[in-house]
This record gives C-alpha cells, structure tokens and sequence, in this order.
C-alpha cells in the first residue's frame, strides 16, 4: 500500500494496525481511509495478464499455506521480498521459476477519479 499511496510504510502499518498476516478485509478499510477504491473481495487470477496496471496481488508459493502481498503500478511489480521493483513480465519469469503464483488481486482505483 505504501507504494501505491506514497505513503511511509510505518503510517500504513498504523492505519492497518500490523505489519503481517493482513486480511483482505483489513486492505480493502485501509485502502479506503486513503481514498482508494476496490471491489469487495479479491479476483480470481486465472492468468497473469487480467491483473489490471494499479492492484495489490496475492502470491502463492507451492506446497506452503498463506501468502503475501504485492504491489503492481503502471507495469512494475513491488514485491517486499525484492530488493527493488521490476517489471511484469520478469516478475512473471521470477514467480515460475521459484514456484510461485499470483492467484487473485484487488484492483485498485483513486476515488476522485471516479467521480470525474
């Protein structure tokens, strides 16, 4: 979240009230506190391509139980286990090789330009 609000992290980590194991529902609050807007609950990735150029992305790693959070804005990947962002498509390459996988994404849009 901090990269899609320019926020500092510590201020996003208050807003959500922690800094691991965040639910959904507590993104889709804090994204909203903000003045962003998302859907209700996460899309089901089914390929790599559908997930829109603002979103925050579950990723999945083979044979272990939960995720983490990405961040994805204008064509790079902001991923806290990188030490940088990167494009999608080496992103894309990253994931398969280490057997990972988006499996669904909140996409992500700034409220007033909703209202445009």
């Amino acid at each position: 979240m901090a990269v899609l609000t320019d926020k500092p992290v510590e201020e996003i980590y208050q807003l959500v009230g922690h800094k691991h194991c965040t639910k959904t529902r507590e993104l889709i609050d804090a994204l909203a506190k903000l003045g962003l807007v998302t859907t209700s609950r996460c899309i089901p990735a089914t390929r790599f391509v559908e997930i829109p150029h603002l979103a925050l992305a579950q990723v999945h790693e083979k044979n272990r139980s939960g995720w983490h959070w990405i961040a994805m804005s204008d064509g790079r990947v902001y991923d806290g286990n990188l030490p940088g962002d990167i494009s999608l498509g080496n992103y894309q390459l990253y994931l398969r090789d280490c057997g990972r996988r988006i499996t669904s994404y909140l996409p992500v849009w700034w409220q007033y330009l909703l209202s445009l």
